[in-house]
């Protein structure tokens, strides 16, 4: 997988930065790998988690007050829920700073892993892994209308097989591929995505 082109597309463009204050402060990884094609790893929350239980998303949490920066963070929570070490990563740079629904202010980084499978993970916090092809993400997503309470927002949803991927998590999946593409990532790895 060449990865520069998406490295120097990441450094040189202006993220979109939110101030922090008043927010939970947390962190992802968005995993690329590679085995023979391009996949993002995915994890299925515990069903006992006391946010966001049961659904897709991308390893990651709330900052630890051991945690140097940000990017420590999901380096962090990717060796705790994945069993991946953080030397093992190679880190490509972060998209745009995102709110989700439950007030946590997000940096999400992205970076290759090696292809593990399967994966030694934390079965306390993480029900399945979920390689998902690259390729995949490429659909349009489907839209509807989530409610709850006052909040009214758009919501992105991809269904891949009996997986229902949706709010932040979509989101992001769907800014990245408009980052993949604009930067020339996407035509770049061509043989390993189509």
């Amino acid at each position: 997988m060449e990865y520069r082109i998406l490295q120097e597309y990441l450094s040189s463009r202006k993220r979109n930065i939110i101030p922090e204050k008043g927010f939970k402060l947390a962190s992802v990884l968005i995993p690329l790998t590679e085995n023979g094609r391009i996949y993002i790893l995915l994890t299925k929350r515990a069903k006992h988690l006391s946010n966001h239980p049961g659904e897709i998303s991308f390893p990651g949490g709330r900052v630890d007050i051991s945690d140097n920066n940000r990017l420590d963070t999901a380096l962090r929570e990717l060796e705790e829920e994945v069993g991946i070490p953080r030397q093992e990563v190679t880190v490509i740079g972060a998209l745009d700073d995102a709110i989700s629904i439950t007030d946590f202010h997000i940096i999400p980084y992205v970076g290759i892993i090696p292809f593990f499978c399967p994966y030694n993970y934390n079965r306390s916090e993480i029900d399945e892994i979920v390689l998902t092809p690259l390729a995949f993400f490429l659909n349009e997503p489907k839209r509807e209308v989530y409610e709850k309470g006052n909040i009214k927002k758009d919501n992105l949803i991809y269904t891949y097989g009996d997986k229902k991927i949706f709010g932040l998590t979509a989101f992001l999946l769907k800014k990245l591929v408009e980052i993949l593409d604009e930067s020339g990532f996407l035509k770049e790895n061509r043989e390993l995505i189509f």
